[in-house]
């Protein structure tokens, strides 16, 4: 596979990634994941880890997550291939009522790395943390 095949399948599994969060479709979204997947949330506020290793981690974490929102809509989402084949830019707008009556809403910035099969080996995700309320 060339440079540029990579580039547009992993192009391609970003603009899934964000479908399918917005379906709400946990099991095809966390499919996506590669099995030794790892997130790196380097401004997480309390209440989030800072690394997530494993798939089984990150499944444990989302399942939670995902059963917070009532929807998930992904807004200005823009997807930028960078030179390495493998890695892509990703900046986006999260508005999402929560069931609890909430809304989180956030603009947040991902560089996401894929692994030879094109699902995602490791996400460092960037997100304001004081609009994020875990548990609340």
């Amino acid at each position: 596979m060339t440079d540029d095949q990579r580039r547009r399948r992993n192009t391609e599994t970003m603009r899934t990634w964000f479908r399918l969060q917005q379906e709400q479709d946990l099991d095809g979204w966390l499919r996506l994941w590669a099995e030794d997947a790892s997130q790196s949330i380097p401004y997480a506020p309390a209440g989030l880890p800072r690394e997530i290793n494993g798939k089984e981690a990150l499944t444990r974490l989302y399942r939670q997550l995902f059963q917070g929102f009532k929807e998930i809509n992904i807004q200005d989402l823009r997807i930028d291939p960078l030179h390495d084949p493998d890695r892509v830019l990703v900046r986006w707008h999260t508005y999402a009522p929560l069931t609890n009556g909430e809304v989180y809403e956030n603009d947040l910035i991902g560089i996401f790395e894929f692994d030879a099969d094109g699902r995602v080996r490791h996400l460092v995700e960037y997100l304001n943390p004081t609009r994020v309320n875990i548990g609340g």
